[in-house]
């Protein structure tokens, strides 16, 4: 294995839009709504565009200062980087295997990976791609970038049907759940003695 590629909310990270939802709850008295994520999400359309898109739905006044508050509240939907998931790239530098990011983004999130063992040739956010997982085309698109075999690869996500999608590439993969990643991960490596490594308290044992 040369690569492993992870998903980002839940798997590095916890996220939730439930921030943004509370803005929009005292911003509009809708319930229902069709914004445009894929568009935003493939790169379609500019953050700007989605922000317009929200307002016109809820009848919200735009602004610049409305458009940051969307922002901000998507941003505040994002947690602290999972212990379990610390210890799985502790292993793979460990193993001299490179880390990348292979996800569904929103590209405001650009920059929130900072400080995280990627490669920079390893980053490909759906924005960037002009696809979302679980098209079995975005993994193809990344395997020719990254110039490998899919069994070379590892790919970890949080959503079963995306694991099914990568598999059937021909690619490694699991679904990341904190209680079993790190032995699922040695399990793959084939290294099923390697002791625990870090902190007990992550229970990623």
């Amino acid at each position: 294995m040369k690569v492993c590629l992870f998903d980002c909310g839940g798997v590095i990270y916890p996220y939730s839009l439930t921030p943004f939802k509370k803005w929009l709850a005292k911003k509009s008295n809708q319930s229902t709504y069709s914004f445009q994520w894929k568009e935003l999400m493939t790169g379609e359309i500019s953050f700007s565009s989605f922000a317009k898109n929200v307002c016109q739905q809820t009848n919200i006044q735009y602004s610049l200062k409305t458009q940051k508050e969307i922002e901000d509240s998507l941003l505040k939907g994002m947690g602290s980087v999972y212990p379990q998931t610390k210890e799985l790239m502790r292993y793979l530098e460990s193993k001299n295997i490179k880390m990348g990011l292979l996800s569904n983004a929103l590209p405001n999130f650009e920059g929130t990976l900072d400080g995280l063992p990627f490669s920079k040739e390893l980053m490909f956010p759906s924005y960037q791609l002009g696809l979302l997982k679980p098209d079995k085309r975005i993994f193809s698109a990344v395997l020719k970038k990254m110039n490998l075999n899919a069994k070379d690869v590892l790919f970890i996500d949080d959503k079963l049907e995306n694991v099914k999608a990568a598999l059937d590439v021909g690619m490694k993969s699991f679904v990341f759940q904190k209680e079993t990643a790190f032995e699922n991960l040695k399990k793959i490596t084939g290294e099923k003695n390697v002791g625990y490594i870090g902190c007990r308290r992550c229970h990623c044992r």
